[in-house]
Order: structure tokens, then C-alpha cells, then sequence
């Protein structure tokens, strides 16, 4: 009982803005091997806040993973139920939040101004989609449409742009990619640009929050 206990209240103080850390946990057990744990990770970061939608296609990933070349007798029913439930929480809360948002947003949704902002965010995003593709794998150019659609829906506080580092910290988590650095650092580029034309907050405060999430994925 220790561990899940400290991994709730870990999750629990990420919800503040700058300790989303317990969202990595999910990465690092991927990239071990730990497809049932990878599981267990989505779904509490899944019941702790509803933008662990992103983490969507790693989950996807680690299922994949856990159940290929089994019998489903031999399947991880616990951490597979506890992903599938959490996971139609995180929808739920999904849909409700975005359109009950209006009440305190300082400017309409990305994607009800339109405009060249928009034009822009999809634009770059298809690029980071086509770089994620070939030079990491599909589960991070899963992860980056899924930024992509938050983007275009979510509130502008400067702190809920943070999601898009599950983007680049994403790579090499389900598969080492052909290009990993490349791809790493030119999806910290579409980052900075998709943040500028979404969430408020200046690009020297990005940066820093860039550079510690790079010290929490090494």
C-alpha cells in the first residue's frame, strides 16, 4: 500500500501547475518494459486531471504492449480495468469542462477565433505530427495530435500550455525512433510556437519550465 500512496500524493501536488512530474511516470515505466505499471500511471494521472488525454496514445501503447502474445487469460485485467475507467472519467471530465470554460476565459477558444493563429498552430502541428512519425514513433505523433486538439479548445493561462512537454519527453519512451534527438529538439521548437499562438506567458518563462522537465526525463 506504500507505493500507491505516495504515487497519489505525488500526483496530487502535480496538479499544481509546476509540478506535473508524476505524468512522466508513465513514460518511464513504458520505456522499462512495465506495460501493467505504464497502465496504472495513465489512470491516476487520468483521475487527477483531465488534460492526461494527451497521454492517451502511450496508454494505447502500453496496452499494446501487455496484451500481445498473451492469452487473455494471462492478461493485466486490474491495471487494464483501472486504465479503461479512468480514461472515461478523463473523457467525461473532458467534455464538460471545455464548453462550461466560457464563464472565465479571457478570450474566445483558438478555434472559434480562427484567424492566421490558427492557420499557424495547425500547420505546425501537422509538421510535428510528420517529424514525430518518422523520427520517434506513432505513439508520440499520437501524443502531438492530441496537444494539437487541446490547443485549439483550452483556456490561455500560461500554465496550461505545460502539456505540450509530453510531447518531446514522449520520445523514446515506447520505441528508441530512427532520429530521437532530432525529434526530441524539433518538437521543443513546434512547443515554444504552438504556445506562443495558444497560451498566455512569455517564451523565457517556457523555457524554464523546459528546462526542468529536461532534468525530471534524464
Amino acid at each position: 500500500m506504500g507505493r500507491p500512496l505516495c504515487g497519489a500524493r505525488h500526483l496530487n501536488r502535480s496538479r499544481q501547475p509546476d509540478r506535473p512530474r508524476a505524468l512522466t511516470g508513465l513514460k518511464h515505466r513504458l520505456a522499462q518494459g512495465r506495460s501493467g505499471s505504464a497502465l496504472t500511471w495513465f489512470a491516476l494521472a487520468a483521475f487527477t486531471n483531465y488534460r492526461a488525454v494527451v497521454l492517451t496514445p502511450l496508454a494505447f501503447a502500453a496496452l499494446v504492449d501487455a496484451v500481445r502474445g498473451r492469452s487473455w487469460r494471462d492478461w493485466p485485467w486490474g491495471p487494464l480495468l483501472l486504465a479503461g475507467a479512468s480514461g472515461l472519467v478523463c473523457v467525461a471530465l473532458f467534455t464538460w469542462v471545455i464548453p462550461s470554460a466560457s464563464g472565465f476565459r479571457e478570450e474566445p477558444m483558438l478555434l472559434a477565433r480562427g484567424g492566421h493563429s490558427l492557420t499557424f498552430v495547425l500547420v505546425a502541428s501537422a509538421g510535428a505530427l510528420l517529424v514525430a512519425s518518422l523520427g520517434a514513433d506513432l505513439a508520440v505523433a499520437g501524443v502531438v495530435a492530441f496537444c494539437a486538439a487541446l490547443a485549439v479548445v483550452d483556456t490561455s493561462q500560461f500554465w496550461h500550455g505545460l502539456v505540450l512537454l509530453m510531447a518531446p519527453l514522449a520520445v523514446g519512451a515506447w520505441r528508441p525512433g530512427r532520429a530521437p534527438a532530432l525529434a526530441r529538439a524539433l518538437l521543443i521548437c513546434w512547443l515554444f510556437v504552438v504556445h506562443n499562438h495558444v497560451w498566455d506567458g512569455s517564451p523565457a518563462r517556457l523555457w524554464r519550465d523546459v528546462r526542468k522537465f529536461a532534468r525530471i526525463s534524464l
